[in-house]
């Protein structure tokens, strides 16, 4: 467990190294006998070791080519360095930063998070005897920048959003029920001066939401609605609006999923994860921009009371929907919170999150959040963002074409599924009909939400994706 200190001496340095360049205070005839047997040259996120009874006692720490160094670069290869302290169970380590002097705030920041990513395991369920605790390491560093306390904490406080985002979603949906998500996000949220109201069944028919409602009829689980406000600067500053989708578990209903597909289906509600994690960044950090967070939470389940292919089902907004597939049913819980957010938050835009679409991974794999607007302005902006956090976005095309595409063919106004072809640009444009004109991106997280295996310092199941981004993104505002 990584321990962020400054200015203390330590035991073990670790030295920073570009790409074929040996560092000043490492000698020449080490650094040759490295580069000659290729032990190291300092390609990004390599990591050298020399910590034994008679080693030097440095780790080299790779960050690839100099001209090629990015705020990436300096994440991965202080998560690597701070992993290899903690295989090594050295107790401390410092480094001079001024070696990142040239990228300012943003290469110290993105140290420090590189070391607190180390941080995250999620072994809740393993017992005594498997659980391994984390000894604590000291990571000193030296010549950081003035404001560096600042800057720790910002960082701190937010990767706690992150992690959040990551616990709950990890969580298995026997216990991470819609309840158990709300109340879990009203009593995190609300230390951090963020107000959360959560409605129950009755409250939801009240408003209309049928689209969301249709979806959860199959489960025994109660569907709870959130809304997550922090409004600093008052009720008369338009709020950023950030849906999320929330299905605690989907079995894909009468379209059944196989085995294999609902395994990791309590990931459904990676999007009210990163929702709820961004309002914690935000509100922790006391940003000042007005934000609410709108997740409607419930299951996707089987039972003789549960909505089924061939269905036409009402919306919130009036409009009908054709149910073509019950496992194409996040986008119609997200048909009700959108209208929602559209006609009752007063937004300056709206964000949605979600794990739409098997074709986004088909299409993009597990390195690229797909993109879906009716704002290329409002893309940029978190494009932008993103870049600075390494987190990769592509935006999809919205032709009108796709537009015709879920239009409904059997007397409904919309279509849930159009079968084969541009699923992910079509799922974004059924969303589209229910935002009513309003500054609108959409962000398909299916494989960036959940990976297969770790990558880079990302772990294994969840990632808390796109929280980085947005709290960036909502900063820069």
């Amino acid at each position: 467990m990584i321990k962020i200190v400054f200015d203390q001496e330590a035991k073990v340095r670790a030295l920073p190294v570009w790409e074929g360049e040996a560092p000043e205070e490492l000698e020449k005839e080490f650094w040759e006998y490295l580069e000659t047997n290729e032990f190291f040259v300092g390609k990004k996120g390599e990591v050298y070791s020399d910590l034994g009874f008679y080693g030097k006692k440095i780790i080299l720490i790779g960050f690839g080519k100099k001209e090629e160094a990015d705020l990436e670069s300096i994440r991965i290869g202080f998560f690597n360095g701070a992993k290899a302290l903690d295989k090594a169970k050295e107790g401390e380590a410092q480094m001079d930063v001024s070696f990142f002097e040239s990228f300012g705030e943003e290469g110290f920041k993105a140290a420090v998070e590189g070391l607190i990513q180390s941080n995250y395991a999620y072994n809740k369920y393993q017992s005594k005897e498997k659980k391994k605790e984390k000894k604590e390491v000291l990571f000193s560093f030296f010549n950081a920048p003035k404001e560096k306390e600042a800057f720790l904490d910002e960082v701190q406080s937010y990767m706690e959003g992150v992690f959040f985002a990551r616990d709950l979603v990890n969580e298995p949906a026997m216990v991470m029920t819609p309840t158990k998500f709300s109340l879990e996000a009203k009593n995190t949220l609300s230390k951090v001066g963020v107000s959360v109201e959560i409605l129950n069944r009755a409250e939801i028919v009240d408003l209309g939401m049928k689209a969301f409602l249709s979806v959860a009829m199959g489960s025994d689980e109660e569907p709870r609605f959130v809304i997550m406000r922090y409004m600093p600067l008052g009720e008369d500053v338009k709020p950023k609006v950030l849906v999320g989708k929330g299905l605690t578990y989907d079995s894909g209903g009468y379209s059944i999923k196989p085995t294999s597909g609902m395994l990791s289906m309590h990931c459904d509600m990676s999007g009210a994860a990163s929702v709820a994690g961004t309002m914690y960044a935000l509100a922790k950090n006391k940003v000042q921009q007005n934000v609410i967070g709108v997740s409607a939470l419930c299951e996707n389940m089987i039972s003789g009371k549960s909505y089924k292919p061939g269905d036409i089902i009402k919306s919130m907004s009036g409009k009908t929907i054709e149910i073509d597939n019950t496992d194409a049913e996040g986008r119609v819980t997200l048909a009700d919170s959108l209208y929602f957010s559209a006609t009752k938050l007063n937004p300056e835009y709206i964000i949605d999150m979600a794990t739409l679409t098997g074709a986004c991974i088909a299409a993009l794999g597990f390195e690229y959040t797909g993109a879906v607007t009716n704002d290329t302005n409002l893309y940029m902006e978190f494009e932008k963002a993103a870049k600075k956090t390494g987190e990769k976005v592509w935006l999809l095309p919205a032709d009108e074409e796709f537009r015709e595409a879920v239009k409904g063919k059997r007397g409904g106004d919309v279509v849930n599924s159009t079968g084969f072809g541009a699923g992910t640009v079509t799922a974004g444009m059924f969303l589209e009909n229910f935002v009513e004109g309003k500054r609108w991106l959409h962000l398909d997280i299916a494989g960036t939400a959940f990976l297969p295996k770790e990558k880079g310092y990302l772990p294994k199941d969840a990632t808390g994706v796109c929280v980085r981004s947005l709290y960036r993104m909502i900063c820069s505002a």
